[in-house]
Formats: C-alpha cells, sequence, structure tokens
C-alpha cells in the first residue's frame, strides 16, 4: 500500500471584513499574467479593455500593495500584464472598503500583494504570442526579478502592437421606419507599458518602497459608417456617409510612488506614502460627413476636425495609522492631502 501526503493551500480565506484569494502555492501561480489571476479569481469582472470591477458595483479602485494604480480600460489591462503571478503572494477583495479608502472604496478595493521573497538571485520570465486573422498581431510581455537580502527589485514590460479591424452594423425601426447602418473598423493603436519596484527591508520594523509606471497608448485609427434611412421598410429616403480620420492619437500615462512602512509593535502599524501621477494626450482627427438622395446626388457635407492637447499632474501625501485592539477589532486613522 502506497500512501501519498499533500500539503493543500486553501484558495479562499476571509479575515476581517476581506477575501484574501491565495496566489502562491496554488494554481493561480502558474497563469499568464496578473490580468489572468483577476480573471479566475471568484466575484471580480475584466472586460474586453481591461476594465476591472467587482461583480455588479463598478468603478473598482485597483491597488499593489496598498499603493493605488491610477490606471483605466487598455492601460491598466497593459499594466497588469507586466505582473508575473509568480511575484504574487495574494489577493485582497474588498468589496466594502474602509474609510481610509475615501471615494475609492465606493466600488470596492482590489489590493494585489506581492511576495516577500526570502530567496537570492534573479529571475526572468518572457512570454511571446502572433496572431494572424486579416493581419499580425504580436503581443509581448517581460519580467525581470533580482532579491539580494534585503533589497527586493522587479521589472516589467508589455506591448501589444497590430492592427484590429472590424466590421459591424444593425437594423433600427422607429414608428414603421428603417434605418440600416454599416460600420469598417480599423484601430491601430499599439500599447506599451512597463513598470519598476524597488523594495528595501530594515530589520523586520521599517520597509521603503519605490514604484513607477509608464504606460502609452498611440497610433492611428479609422472608421467608416454608412446609413441608409428608410421611408416605411424598403422606400429609400436618403443615404449617410460618415468617415472619422484620426490620423494622431497619443494617451501618455505616468507615475510613481515612494512609501515607508513602520511597524512599531505587532499592534501598531505607521504608514507614509507620496504618490504622483501625470497624464498628457493627444488627438488630431478629421470628420467628412457626405448626405445623399435615393438617385445618389450629393445634398450637402460637412467637415468636423478636432485638435485637442490635454495634459495633467497630481501629487498626493498620505498617512495611515492601524491599530489591532483586539481580535476582529482594528482601528483605522488617516489623512491624506
Amino acid at each position: 500500500t502506497k500512501v501519498i501526503a499533500r500539503k493543500v493551500q486553501n484558495l479562499l480565506k476571509i479575515e476581517g471584513g476581506k477575501m484574501n484569494v491565495m496566489v502562491n502555492g496554488t494554481f493561480a501561480s502558474q497563469l499568464e499574467s496578473s490580468l489572468d489571476v483577476l480573471k479566475h479569481t471568484p466575484g471580480v469582472s475584466v472586460d474586453s479593455k481591461g476594465n476591472v470591477s467587482l461583480s455588479s458595483l463598478g468603478a473598482t479602485a485597483v491597488y499593489v500593495n496598498e499603493a493605488k494604480v491610477h490606471l483605466k480600460g487598455e492601460a491598466l489591462g497593459a499594466y497588469l500584464r507586466t505582473l508575473s503571478p509568480a511575484m504574487i503572494e495574494k489577493i485582497e477583495i474588498m468589496p466594502n472598503a474602509d474609510a481610509r479608502y475615501e471615494s475609492d472604496g465606493a466600488g470596492g478595493i482590489i489590493n494585489i500583494i506581492l511576495k516577500k521573497n526570502n530567496l537570492q538571485g534573479f529571475a526572468f520570465q518572457t512570454g511571446q504570442g502572433l496572431s494572424i486573422w486579416e493581419s499580425i498581431h504580436s503581443v509581448s510581455d517581460f519580467m525581470f526579478v533580482y532579491n539580494k537580502k534585503n533589497w527586493r527589485t522587479n521589472w516589467g514590460y508589455n506591448h501589444n502592437i497590430g492592427d484590429n479591424p472590424a466590421q459591424y452594423g444593425n437594423v433600427r425601426y422607429h414608428k414603421g421606419n428603417k434605418t440600416e447602418t454599416k460600420t469598417r473598423d480599423w484601430d491601430n493603436r499599439n500599447t506599451y507599458a512597463t513598470n519598476f519596484d524597488i523594495e528595501y527591508l530594515q530589520g523586520d520594523k521599517h520597509s521603503f518602497i519605490l514604484s513607477g509606471f509608464c504606460n502609452v497608448i498611440g497610433g492611428p485609427g479609422y472608421t467608416s459608417t454608412f446609413t441608409k434611412i428608410y421611408t416605411g421598410e424598403n422606400v429609400l429616403k436618403e443615404s449617410l456617409n460618415a468617415e472619422c480620420d484620426y490620423y494622431k492619437q497619443w494617451d501618455v500615462r505616468y507615475g510613481g510612488s515612494f512609501a515607508w512602512k513602520w511597524k512599531i509593535s505587532e499592534a501598531h502599524k505607521l504608514k507614509f506614502i507620496i504618490d504622483g501621477i501625470g497624464f498628457s494626450g493627444v488627438y488630431r482627427s478629421r470628420q467628412p460627413i457626405k448626405v445623399s438622395d435615393p438617385s445618389g446626388t450629393l445634398i450637402r457635407k460637412n467637415l468636423f476636425q478636432n485638435n485637442a492637447d490635454r495634459g495633467i499632474g497630481i501629487v498626493a501625501f498620505s498617512a495611515d495609522y492601524e491599530a489591532n485592539l483586539a481580535e476582529n477589532q482594528n482601528l483605522s486613522v488617516g489623512t491624506k492631502v
């Protein structure tokens, strides 16, 4: 008789109002990226654009080691692809976050906790993908980790390059009149994302963390929509041809943070964070619109142009104190400016 004993790691743990999804030592650590881990996390929804939410709550804030990630949609998805599951200890899910998260907690909080790796040395991981369907699409991921005594560093990079052609349409009826629309869409934007984290541990009392990220989404795009407007079901009233040439699109988001965590005792902890984020965008487009009668004769035409530039920078400072008063009783006090 052969007896095999295995230690099984519980995937879910409920502690202090948080649902902890364990990644280290579970099947989730074998997934390709932290975005894939979130897709397999109970109660978490990830849409095709990379937006992350807790079920139907919406507007969920994502944190890494309690530092907020100031990204959404495709930029957030690109950033999460640079974090390898091998680096993650657990994911904290807080549908009803406490007051220290302020308005961020309205839609819930997802906090990704990275492992404290005592092993020394370095690791490198990469993933490459190529798809061909009307166009060539390339996805690349790189991750580098280096640990030495009290130091931990990691760097990640991801790019998503290629055309995204699409065709779609619809038929609508209003008061018995039919409208038929067909659209061709060419999205040639590429996504590039990189991030880094450096952590220094001074004994068991102090830890210092420096992190930063940069996400770039840019490239041209083109949309062509042809609409037929009918009187009733079959009598063509007029047709409309609308085009939009997004000949210049750039969206750059960057930021960084410095955190000092002080473990005064097992029951008392202090945390100070300086956080900064910047955004700049350039958008240029031409939108010619032509309206014709049933014979194809041009009735009118218009040309709309968009020349928009945007930029913003934000710096914030926060301080938090946490005390464990008794079992399942915690006190949190914080301020942010």
